[in-house]
């Protein structure tokens, strides 16, 4: 998907796909999930959300420029406190999943918050046990279950787990929560061209999203431009890098500089006044990706969002084009056991 960043307060257009930054002086109208009796219903933006951009997916959904990645809330602490705080800075994207084992938590943090159900969007995924009609369907029950939500802003199939074959049922399952409105956005996680390919060959309804793992480190851009031409946005897992547990592969000791350790990163973000991190999101997102970076941590959720206030010329972004390394921090699909 080609869309356009500019600064605060101006709309920029490319490819007919969009990307509005909402100013201090209007609000944000978003057509409610009954489709059947389409309601326009306001969402007011509290003064953290004025530099926070959206783009459209190719179902017209309105979809945030950036998330937060959950898989790292564990019961205890302050859980509520550090959902509450992101949305107070501006996040409206939620990601989790099963497998995170956190479905019930995050939902309680969410539904606590005092924030609207209809002001941010909950995405969680069908885990790799469950492929397959019947299964994915029963996931997705038992996934509203443990969040507590009525409907799900997002679902995704979070790997293709080719070897099982499945995955093509599983889709028809996703069409099938999409058309009884009970899932605004679906999509994908982890797929190929060739895993997409096939999915597209016999579907009713396209995917919306790929959530992919993409850094400096790794920029997938055969995989990003194709999906760019079939008009499904590419969100980012690791976007900073990673350490996944029991990740495998042939890759994982080429990175001899840590992602955020990099110098030549370290020289951009110093000549914006910017963490590296920060400097990181900055160039995913201008590299038309919407990353989902995870913390727990409320200094650097805060941190990780103070990206709208700066960009970076095309130089700075040569720059970081030029780390390449095709360096996995975490398993492909064909890496994973097969039993998962």
């Amino acid at each position: 998907m080609d869309v356009g960043y500019g600064p605060v307060g101006v709309e920029r257009r490319r490819s007919g796909a969009q990307t509005r930054e909402i100013t201090k002086c209007e609000t944000l109208q978003i057509s409610a999930f009954d489709r059947n009796n389409i309601i326009s219903m306001v969402v007011f933006m509290k003064e953290s959300d004025f530099r926070s951009p959206y783009l459209t997916l190719n179902n017209g959904e309105l979809f945030p420029a950036i998330g937060l990645g959950c898989a790292q809330l564990e019961d205890g602490g302050d859980i509520d406190g550090h959902i509450k705080y992101a949305l107070d800075k501006g996040y409206r994207l939620f990601d989790t999943a099963t497998a995170y084992q956190n479905e019930d938590i995050l939902g309680a943090a969410l539904r606590n918050s005092g924030y609207p159900r209809e002001s941010y969007m909950l995405s969680s995924k069908v885990p790799n046990y469950m492929h397959g009609y019947d299964a994915a369907m029963r996931a997705f029950e038992e996934t509203l279950k443990r969040t507590g939500m009525d409907y799900l802003d997002c679902y995704l199939i979070h790997f293709p787990r080719a070897i099982k074959g499945l995955f093509t049922e599983t889709w028809k399952a996703m069409e099938s929560l999409y058309e009884q409105k009970l899932v605004r956005i679906i999509g994908l996680s982890n797929f190929e061209i060739p895993h997409i390919e096939m999915l597209l060959s016999g579907c009713s309804i396209p995917p919306m999203l790929n959530q992919l793992e993409f850094n400096p480190y790794l920029q997938i851009r055969e995989l990003r431009n194709y999906c760019r031409e079939k008009n499904i946005a590419v969100e980012a897992w690791f976007p900073l890098g990673g350490q996944l547990v029991g990740a495998k592969g042939p890759q994982m000791a080429r990175a001899s500089i840590p992602l955020l350790e990099n110098p030549e990163i370290g020289r951009v973000a110093s000549k914006h006044g910017k963490t590296i991190a920060q400097t990181i999101l900055r160039w995913e997102i201008q590299s038309d990706v919407v990353p989902i970076p995870k913390s727990t941590k409320t200094a650097r959720i805060g941190e990780n969002f103070e990206v709208f206030d700066f960009s970076l010329d095309e130089e700075d972004m040569r720059a970081l084009n030029a780390l390449e390394q095709d360096f996995h921090f975490g398993p492909k699909d064909y890496q994973l056991p097969i039993d998962n």
